[in-house]
């Protein structure tokens, strides 16, 4: 008769081999998982969405969502917001109107460079996965900067089976949350190459 000490050895052994076991099989999911993300970002040359922006106080905004792979993006913001965000390639500007400020930071010292960069790399690359999480019809992965963790994450969300981008929260240094949903996306179609500059004219005219 085993005694009771061993019986609990024994148990606690398999439970760990049960648990260490199942630890490579999760990180081949996910590394594939990863892979197919990559490879959905890579395969984009040009995307137009609707988008609602929702702040960490609830409220919204909407637009238009304009990306061109690679280093090139703009929010059109809907009236009556006076906000325009745009990625030239090297930088991304924001620019608020009704305050007469602009801010300009590198796009790799932001998180929207997993949309942007070329090729997307989110296992050796500066914006990195560092969580993937499934739900029935939902894929979840976590981003951040492996060179400055501390300073916020990317949370992106697709929809499974096709995989399809569905919205981002970012998540800043001091915790505040902001998310984008998308909404009515279409792909590779000719965009105009002067959205990706910035212009207060432009702006103006509501383009």
């Amino acid at each position: 008769m085993v005694s009771l000490n061993r019986r609990q050895t024994l148990i606690a052994g398999a439970s760990a081999a049960l648990v260490f076991g199942a630890q490579p099989a999760r990180a081949q999911t996910d590394a594939a998982d990863i892979a197919r993300v990559e490879a959905y970002f890579n395969r984009i040359s040009t995307l137009q969405s609707d988008f609602t922006q929702i702040g960490q106080d609830g409220r919204t905004a909407t637009g238009k969502f304009f990306l061109r792979r690679p280093g090139r993006l703009r929010f059109a913001y809907d009236p009556p917001s006076k906000i325009l965000v745009v990625a030239d390639g090297l930088r991304l500007i924001y620019h608020d109107a009704e305050l007469g400020q602009t801010t300009q930071v590198l796009i790799v010292q932001t998180p929207l460079a997993v949309l942007l960069d070329s090729p997307v790399d989110l296992r050796s690359g500066r914006v990195s996965a560092s969580k993937v999480d499934r739900r029935p019809g939902t894929l979840r992965v976590t981003v951040l900067d492996r060179k400055k963790p501390e300073e916020g994450s990317m949370l992106l969300e697709f929809g499974d089976n096709p995989l399809q981008l569905r919205n981002w929260r970012v998540t800043d240094a001091q915790g505040q949350q902001t998310t984008i949903a998308l909404a009515n996306l279409e792909f590779d179609m000719a965009i105009r190459p002067d959205l990706f500059r910035f212009d207060e004219k432009l702006l103006r005219e509501g383009n």
